[in-house]
């Protein structure tokens, strides 16, 4: 097997595709438009990482109506066996659909039943809070 040399010059550089190195080159870029931010990451985005697939879910989002942060700490809490951080995570479910609501308006697809319902996966012990993403 033979690699190609590339050089890419770069005021930041973010070593990870996934969600948490998308999101910080995002907020990198915020904190200043005019440096050039890259990305370097190992393989293609929808089939790479530690998730199956690749980005095909968001893992947590607790959707106004359907789901809570209250309900997500306590589905958590029984699948991890009481280790975890409750107000890290009660922070993160509250904070979810605010994020999602902001990947949408970026253009990320989230798919809705007729009636605009989000499609949500049963992953956790109580409640629904995968919500499926599609190309």
């Amino acid at each position: 097997m033979q690699f190609r040399e590339s050089h890419v010059r770069a005021d930041v550089l973010i070593i990870g595709g996934g969600s948490a190195g998308a999101m910080a080159a995002i907020r990198a870029k915020a904190s200043n438009p005019s440096q050039k931010v890259v990305v370097f990451e190992k393989g293609h985005i929808l089939y790479s990482g530690c998730i199956a697939r690749g980005m095909d879910a968001l893992n947590i989002v607790a959707v106004p109506g359907k789901t809570t942060p209250d309900l997500y700490v306590e589905s958590n809490g029984m699948a991890c066996e009481g280790i975890m951080d409750e107000p890290v995570n009660h922070r993160m479910a509250a904070r979810s659909w605010e994020m999602m609501r902001r990947l949408e308006s970026w253009g990320v697809f989230f798919p809705q039943d007729k009636d605009g319902n989000y499609e949500l996966l049963q992953v956790h012990p109580k409640g629904k809070f995968c919500l499926s993403m599609k190309e």
